[in-house]
């Protein structure tokens, strides 16, 4: 995968020195930003046929498309054998390979071309270390094919903009093409927002004032990043959101033990949202109908790793000449890329949330007739009420 994508890194270089081609993929970006999703567009998403993909899409990908089929092209024919034009445009679409333009906001109206740079896919890269540096390449001014190699780290993508060629969130290859929600086609990364009220018997509204002794449903009205917890090629942090009896105690969370009663995901935070401290509205049923018998409820807001604990094995080997001596040697591992961790784990009684929901609740003030509740120094979240009729 690590070759797969540095391949698209020297392709999209030469896309780059395209403004056409360029503006095109900023809208791209652009349009899935304002759709509530990370700042990224996956290759599907630029160059697929697919009729699932939303037609605002397909209206501005062209100049793209055209110039990238272009660049690949040349690019495979001088590779030597070593991909084919086919061969790595289909991993691209079927892998859910995206392109991440990080702090996009900030080169709206930037001319320069940007740098290209591929995610390292190492464990450094998922941990929250803003020094992490990799070697992107930025096209040499009237030089056709010609690049300087540039280091790029998070100060770097914040003054220049730097396109993150990057495998699919939790890397889900399988069915990465056609997944759609709410007529959303996400592709790679991101979920639907839903609204409250959402599921089982809710009134829609938030706001609603509750006693004990009410019927109601609970939901995750809005959420602040408050904190980065991924690197620059990672985007912004994946939270899971876990309701769970018994207590979650053992960690990294495991999906496939019974330890919870439902999770969701809330994905569409950017790196550039967390600076900002920016609010998202979810809007995501937590509890449809809370009763009483069920006095406490388990809430973990759990910062996913968005490779899934995924494990890259690898195989070297070398047959030669060091230092006058027949060398014949070889080598096979395998490394961990996993950096899940618990940002807020909390009970929440039933009678406290509705008797004290509305009020300042631990001085962090109040946010559409809702307290809300501080999730360690990463996460701000509300929760709001339904009554059930």
């Amino acid at each position: 995968m690590r070759e797969r994508l540095n391949q698209a890194t020297r392709v999209m270089s030469d896309v780059m020195r395209d403004p056409e081609a360029v503006d095109a993929l900023y809208r791209a970006v652009k349009l899935r930003d304002d759709q509530g999703f990370d700042e990224n567009v996956s290759f599907a998403h630029m160059l697929a046929r697919d009729s699932q993909i939303l037609q605002a899409y397909v209206d501005i990908r062209d100049p793209f498309a055209a110039t990238f089929n272009q660049a690949l092209t040349r690019a495979a024919k001088k590779s030597e054998g070593a991909f084919t034009a086919k061969g790595l445009r289909a991993f691209l679409i079927n892998s859910g390979t995206i392109i991440r333009l990080p702090y996009h906001d900030r080169f709206r109206n930037v001319t320069q071309s940007p740098t290209v740079a591929a995610h390292p896919l190492t464990p450094e890269a998922e941990k929250a270390n803003p020094e992490l540096t990799v070697h992107g390449l930025q096209p040499v001014e009237e030089e056709v094919e010609q690049h300087n190699s540039v280091p790029v780290n998070r100060a770097y993508a914040m003054e220049n903009p730097t396109y993150i060629i990057a495998p699919c969130d939790g890397l889900e290859v399988q069915s990465a093409l056609s997944r759609v929600r709410s007529g959303i086609t996400t592709y790679c990364g991101g979920g639907s927002v839903g609204g409250p009220g959402d599921g089982d018997d809710g009134d829609e509204g938030s706001g609603d004032d509750i006693s004990p002794d009410d019927e109601f449903g609970a939901f995750l009205d809005w959420m602040q990043c408050r904190e980065d917890t991924d690197s620059i090629f990672s985007g912004g942090p994946d939270y899971r959101v876990f309701i769970y009896e018994p207590d979650i105690d053992e960690y990294p969370v495991d999906p496939s033990e019974d330890t919870y009663d439902n999770y969701f995901e809330v994905n569409q935070f950017s790196g550039n949202d967390c600076d900002n401290h920016d609010w998202e509205q979810v809007g995501t049923v937590w509890d449809s109908n809370w009763e009483q018998i069920d006095e406490e409820n388990g809430f973990l807001v759990y910062d996913w790793d968005r490779f899934g604990e995924t494990t890259i094995e690898y195989s070297v080997g070398y047959d030669g000449e060091v230092g006058g001596v027949d060398v014949d040697a070889s080598a096979e591992g395998s490394f961990d890329i996993n950096n899940g961790s618990p940002l807020f784990n909390i009970k929440i009684n039933r009678d406290a949330f509705a008797s004290t929901n509305q009020d300042d609740c631990r001085n962090l003030g109040t946010r559409d007739g809702n307290c809300i509740r501080g999730g360690g120094s990463s996460v701000r979240f509300t929760l709001g009420a339904n009554l059930i009729n």
